[in-house]
């Protein structure tokens, strides 16, 4: 599979995560220094004072690097001196279970947490008796060129189903699950948690219109994302930037693609600055066989994918294109025509009808009216026939059928 020429990662959309922390200050990484040994006492009297022994140093302490928090893990030995908070069993703090597990430790402020830049994170509420130590890692770093840049090993150990993300006080490694199917039987991942779960509360579809400011969130499986256009926002759910395409994270490659970037603190993004890295944080968007099937006018349906065994597209913002028109959608590999919708002219992917969302053409003309009959003859002398009747007018000719819709789009029918 390869990634079309050109692509965006959208940065307007913003989200809360949830993520609090307890404390803002970085775990502590210098470990604790043994105690000197006992000065020996002083000689016993007599003569000359006898010289006391001297006192042997105590032995340093071992430093606790961290680099073993957020490996993945099956038992607690794999995480010495931590603990394996596992993908089935729902921890109170996580909100679930990190899928394939998450090496970390209870603590209850960010210096208890080995490491440098590890947080003491306690729930979504910020408010948990008791903490877990997140690893720490870097947003933006390196920066993201497509979608498939593969994954760095020391960010988050490298995991498709963790996530690099930024808060107050720093950035963390969290959990991202990836599918149900990872999480193990009788466990649904829970994409707005980004942990393995065993019951997830109906709501609207992933990809479906949604009031972002509503309580409880109106999602089924994730979170109503807001930034789209009217103060509205859509369902998506939690996901890890980069990494394989075939990793199935938002449920696989037929129901969404991880492709839109959250707001990042601290940075704005331009043409020179891009806020994201493989393995951050990110925001799925659903798939889709149909412009009808996205959010339009804010989303449109994009075979981003060339080669893409899922046979779909997936819904992302387009450009408008009613200045320059082809010119404002780039290079022509790039699949993008400039379309007229009903919601004006949209640099979309020709190959996904529109449907209803195609601009209808004009009405056919009125058929021209018939013309009169002629006058009918006199009849012959004598009795004076009758005169003959005029000829009855001629019928207007019927009005021109309607014409048809113009058809929506290129190749989209109306």
């Amino acid at each position: 599979m390869n990634m079309k020429s050109a692509w965006w990662v959208f940065a307007t959309l913003g989200l809360s995560l949830g993520l609090t922390v307890n404390s803002v200050g970085c775990g502590d990484s210098s470990g604790t220094g043994g105690s000197g040994g006992t000065a020996g006492e002083g000689g016993a009297g007599g003569g000359t004072g006898g010289t006391g022994a001297v006192g042997s140093s105590g032995t340093g302490g071992t430093v606790d690097s961290g680099d073993w928090l957020a490996l993945p893990c099956t038992t607690d030995a794999e995480c010495a001196p931590g603990t394996c908070y596992l993908a089935d069993k729902d921890d109170p703090v996580f909100g679930g279970g990190p899928q394939g597990g998450y090496c970390s430790k209870p603590c209850q402020k960010s210096g208890d947490c080995p490491g440098v830049g590890t947080i003491c994170y306690k729930g979504a509420g910020g408010n948990a008796a008791e903490g877990r130590c997140l690893a720490s890692c870097e947003v933006g770093n390196p920066p993201l060129q497509s979608l498939a840049d593969p994954l760095d090993p020391f960010k988050c150990q490298g995991r498709e189903e963790l996530g690099c993300v930024r808060l107050s006080a720093g950035d963390v490694c969290s959990p991202a699950c990836l599918n149900d199917e990872a999480c193990g039987e009788g466990r649904i991942c829970d994409l707005a948690r980004g942990v393995c779960v065993t019951d997830i509360t109906p709501g609207k579809d992933f990809g479906a219109l949604c009031n972002p400011t509503a309580a409880p969130d109106e999602c089924g499986n994730g979170s109503c994302i807001g930034g789209l256009s009217e103060m509205k926002g859509f369902c998506s759910g939690l996901c890890t930037l980069g990494g394989s395409l075939n990793a199935g994270d938002c449920g696989g490659l037929e129901n969404g693609l991880c492709v839109l970037s959250p707001v990042v603190q601290g940075c704005t993004p331009g043409p020179d600055t891009n806020c994201t890295g493989p393995g951050d944080l990110g925001f799925c968007t659903n798939s889709c066989t149909s412009h009808e099937d996205c959010v339009a006018p804010d989303f449109w349906c994009w075979g981003i994918i060339q080669g893409n065994p899922a046979n779909v597209g997936y819904c992302l913002p387009m450009p408008k294109c009613d200045m320059g028109g082809q010119m404002d959608c780039g290079n022509a590999q790039n699949g993008l025509t400039c379309t007229d919708t009903v919601h004006g002219k949209y640099c979309i992917d020709a190959d996904y009808p529109l449907g209803a969302l195609g601009g209808g053409g004009a009405g056919g003309a009125g058929g021209a009216g018939g013309m009169g009959g002629g006058g009918g003859m006199g009849g012959g002398g004598g009795m004076g026939g009758a005169g003959g009747m005029g000829g009855a007018g001629g019928m207007g000719g019927a009005g021109g059928a309607g014409g048809m819709g113009g058809a929506g789009g290129m190749g989209g029918m109306p």
